[in-house]
C-alpha cells in the first residue's frame, strides 16, 4: 500500500505541474480569486496544530512545519469574503529538491497532516522524501483546518452507528430521510 500509495502522489505531483494548455496559470485564474493565489505561506512549528492528543508528540518533531492557507468558502462566490483556513503539514525534502507532493487519505473527514506526519519515516526510508517536499492537508472542517466542523458529539456517534434502515416501504424510506436531515443539521456545529 505504501508503494502504491507512494506512486500516487508521485503522479499526482507531476499532473500538478503539466498545467492545462499553453497559457500560464496565471492567466487562467478569475481575478476574484487573486487573494488566495498570492498567498505568502508563514511555515513554523507545528506543536499547536495537532489534531488529537495522540498526534502531540509527533507534530512536535522538529522535522515538520506547519502553516494554514486561506481559501474562500465558496469558490463559486470568492468575493464575499467569507473564508476558511485549510491546515498543511511539511517535510521538507532531504535531498535536491524537485518538488512538493501533496497527501490527504480520504475520508471522510481524516487529518492529511496526521497522516504525512505518521507516514514521513516511511517516506524517508523508500527515497521519496529525498527529493520532495511532503505535504498532508486536512480538508475543510477536519482536523487543524479553521473551522473545525463537529458533526456528532462521540454519544450521538455511538447511537448513529446503532442505527440500520433498511425498510424500503414509504415509512421506512420516510424515516431514513429523516434520520439523513437530522444528521446534515448537526454538521453545522462548529467546534472553533
Amino acid at each position: 500500500l505504501a508503494v502504491l500509495g507512494a506512486a500516487t502522489l508521485v503522479l499526482v505531483g507531476a499532473c500538478a505541474d503539466a498545467g492545462t494548455g499553453d497559457q500560464p496559470q496565471a492567466a487562467q485564474n478569475p481575478p476574484e480569486l487573486a487573494q488566495f493565489y498570492d498567498q505568502q505561506l508563514q511555515w513554523g512549528p507545528c506543536a499547536d496544530y495537532a489534531p488529537t492528543a495522540d498526534d502531540a508528540q509527533t507534530y512536535a518533531d522538529p522535522q515538520f512545519d506547519c502553516t494554514r492557507v486561506t481559501v474562500p468558502q465558496d469558490y463559486a462566490r470568492p468575493g464575499d469574503g467569507k473564508t476558511m483556513q485549510i491546515a498543511l503539514l511539511r517535510k521538507k525534502a532531504t535531498g535536491a529538491k524537485i518538488g512538493s507532493l501533496f497527501a490527504d487519505p480520504g475520508g471522510p473527514g481524516a487529518s492529511g497532516t496526521s497522516f504525512v506526519a505518521r507516514q514521513a519515516a516511511t517516506w524517508a526510508t523508500n527515497g521519496l522524501g529525498d527529493r520532495f517536499d511532503l505535504v498532508g492537508f486536512d480538508p475543510r472542517g477536519t482536523g487543524a483546518s479553521r473551522p473545525r466542523i463537529q458533526c456528532l458529539t462521540d454519544a450521538e456517534n455511538d447511537e448513529e452507528r446503532t442505527k440500520v434502515f433498511a425498510d424500503p416501504s414509504p415509512a421506512g424510506v420516510a424515516a431514513a430521510e429523516a434520520d439523513s436531515r437530522q444528521f446534515a443539521g448537526a454538521t453545522k456545529r462548529i467546534k472553533d
